[in-house]
């Protein structure tokens, strides 16, 4: 049980780092411009898709073998 409290700790860590406080931001900016209705649905689209696809294909440091 420990160790997977360390686990969530460590995770929760991982996320508090520059890029990922970056791309939350502008993800807040898109939202909130698309929510009153300062940006059509196809910027708000593009910028949610890009963000979300860097952070489930980028690869950890350990994974970097090419």
């Amino acid at each position: 049980m420990k160790n997977v409290v360390i686990r969530i700790f460590e995770n929760i860590a991982d996320l508090i780092d520059v890029k990922s406080l970056l791309s939350f931001a502008v993800m807040y900016g898109v939202l909130w411009g698309f929510m009153n209705d300062k940006l059509p649905s196809e910027v708000y689209a593009a910028m949610a898709g890009s963000i979300i696809t860097y952070f489930f294909t980028k690869r950890s440091s350990e994974d970097n073998t090419l």
